[in-house]
Formats: C-alpha cells, sequence, structure tokens
C-alpha cells in the first residue's frame, strides 16, 4: 500500500501547525483543568472559524470538499499543538454521516460525542449529536432532544467525556454505515492524533537534549540519550506512515488490514514515545508545570477510547473514570 501524503498534504501540516501553536492550546488546557464541563469555547470558536473540523466534508454542506487524508492531516497539527475540544467526535460524525442537514451543522461548528461504552461517550460537553450503536448493528445519530450527559473530568485534561443517557423515544437519524466502518475510520483519525502527540513529544525531547548539560556536555552527546531519540523518532515515523497508508487505503479491500496495523501501532507507540519524552527530560519532565504530562496523559485515554469503541471496551475507566460512590 501507498503512503499517502503529498507535498501539498506537508505544506497544509506546516501552515496549520503555526496556526495551531498561536493557540497556546496547553495554556487553555489548564486553565480549565479542574471544570468537568469546560467546552474551551474561545479555541472551539477558533476551531470552526479555520474550518478544522470541515476539512473533509462536501462543499455542498459547507464543507473544505477534502477528503479523509486532508481531515487527517488537520487532526495531527491539531493535536501536535494540543488544542483542547471535541475535534475527534465532531470529525467522526462529519466523516461518516450522510445526511445534509447534519454535515452542514459539523461544518458550522457543532460538536458530537460518540458512545464508547452502553453509558460513558467522549466529547459530551455542549454536543447536539451523539454518535452510538443500536442493537442491530447498526450506527445511528441521536439529536439532542433524545439524550442527556454529565461530563466528568478523565485523564486527558483537553477533552470532557462523561456517563450519558438515551431517552426511550429518541430523535434519530440512521446511518448506513455498519460498525466496521466506523471503526475504520475512527482509528484513522485517532492515528493522526496519535502522531501528532508523538511528533511533539521527540521534538521537545530532542531540543531538551541539545541544552541540557550534564558532566560538561550535553545530554545529547551521551550514547544512552542519543538511542533513545533515536528510538522515539522511529516509533514516531512508524505511527505517521501507519497512520496516513490507513487515510490511503480507505475505501479499498486493503482497509482492514490498514486499520488493523495502525491500532496495533499508533496508540502504543505514541504512549511508550510520551513516556520516553519525560525520561529524556529528567526531573522537570515529572513535573506538573511542564506540558510533557499533558503529552503523556492524551495519548494513554486516546489509546483506551478507541480499545473501548473497537474492542468491546475493555479499559473504559482509563479513558473515562466512572464517578465516586458516596
Amino acid at each position: 500500500m501507498p503512503l499517502g501524503v503529498s507535498r501539498d498534504h506537508l505544506e497544509l501540516t506546516s501552515s496549520l501547525h503555526d496556526w495551531a501553536v498561536g493557540l497556546d492550546g496547553p495554556s487553555a488546557v489548564r486553565e480549565a483543568e479542574s471544570d468537568a464541563a469546560a467546552s474551551f469555547a474561545k479555541t472551539w470558536q477558533a476551531v470552526v472559524e479555520m474550518g478544522l473540523t470541515s476539512i473533509g466534508i462536501d462543499e455542498r454542506h459547507g464543507g473544505g470538499g477534502g477528503e479523509l487524508l486532508d481531515q487527517m492531516i488537520a487532526l495531527e497539527a491539531a493535536a501536535r499543538a494540543l488544542l483542547p475540544g471535541p475535534l475527534l467526535g465532531s470529525t467522526l460524525v462529519g466523516q461518516v454521516a450522510t445526511d445534509a442537514d447534519v454535515l452542514a451543522s459539523i461544518a458550522a461548528g457543532v460538536g458530537a460525542a460518540v458512545a464508547l461504552t452502553d453509558d460513558l461517550a467522549l466529547d459530551v460537553v455542549d454536543a447536539r449529536w451523539l454518535l452510538a450503536p443500536s442493537g442491530d448493528g447498526s450506527w445511528q445519530l441521536v439529536d439532542s432532544d433524545g439524550w442527556s450527559a454529565q461530563p466528568v473530568l478523565g485523564p486527558d485534561l483537553s477533552r470532557r467525556g462523561g456517563r450519558f443517557d438515551v431517552t426511550e423515544s429518541p430523535d434519530v437519524t440512521r446511518l448506513e454505515v455498519d460498525g466496521d466502518a466506523v471503526r475504520r475510520v475512527l482509528v484513522a483519525l485517532a492515528a493522526a492524533e496519535a502522531s501528532g502527540l508523538a511528533q511533539w513529544c521527540v521534538d521537545t525531547a530532542v531540543a531538551y537534549a541539545k541544552v541540557r548539560e550534564q558532566f560538561g556536555k550535553p545530554i545529547g552527546s551521551f550514547q544512552a540519550i542519543k538511542h533513545l531519540c533515536a528510538e522515539m523518532l522511529e516509533t514516531t515515523e512508524s505511527i505517521s506512515a501507519a497512520a496516513w497508508d490507513l487515510g490511503t487505503a480507505m475505501g479499498t479491500d486493503d482497509a482492514d488490514f490498514a486499520t488493523d496495523v495502525a491500532a496495533t501501532i499508533a496508540f502504543d507507540g505514541a504512549v511508550s514515545v510520551a513516556q520516553a519524552c519525560i525520561q529524556v527530560l529528567g526531573g522537570i519532565g515529572f513535573t506538573f508545570e511542564h506540558d510533557a504530562h499533558l503529552y503523556h496523559r492524551r495519548p494513554v485515554a486516546l489509546r483506551a477510547t478507541v480499545a473501548a469503541r473497537t474492542r468491546g471496551a475493555e479499559h473504559p475507566d482509563a479513558c473515562l473514570p466512572r464517578p465516586a460512590t458516596e
């Protein structure tokens, strides 16, 4: 399968990353770290105005007219800058929905949540749509009148999930898409985020290794640190390759295989790169003041999110902890 990143994609990545860094995502995350119902409104408004959630939506619905790979590029840049908000849920609905009103609402900046288990969902704050499986194996979109949610704080401080309830007679839009198709798109978008997170970790670790001195030399001159950074880069390149391969293979006979490869490589890889980044940073990497722990929290929760939705909710509590009982 060919790698799908072109020169145009690289230029799009660069421009979007420069824009996203200017929004200072980590500061927005820290400002709302104890607010379970945080909507990250200022950042989300900028994201919508840039059209980040609608790049992959057809122009006749108000989108950018791009393909899934273009949408993945945007998510990678946003994750690299740790932009908070319901990007994953909203872009997922924008890719799997076919209803014109739904697509127009997503393009206009309406948020969407994704059910991870029978009662836990991702990106629930201020979301209109809930993407959830139905009893017959198909998927459905429930409008805001048909469901409610209680946000909770999880390990990932840049997103808000929560416990949800669906009413007995919800306003439902049936999707002409099966669970495997939803899984493929979810893994593709999440793998793109994993790629962006890993890239930040590599850049941060290498930059620190160049200036931090020990025994009169930069620590990057020591073989152990060299090897660790090289392994981080190798893993990051593998994550990116698996993500872009999946984006290219979508809609072909290779899509299922590419999905399995991306699911196997991307999320464990992003977690390991984030851990290695903290190791290179040393003592400062373990502090709350440094952003490294935010970039570690995100892939840990991302891995749990994909596992919960694609493998029967093996570790839902790792992403959305249940509120303590009284």
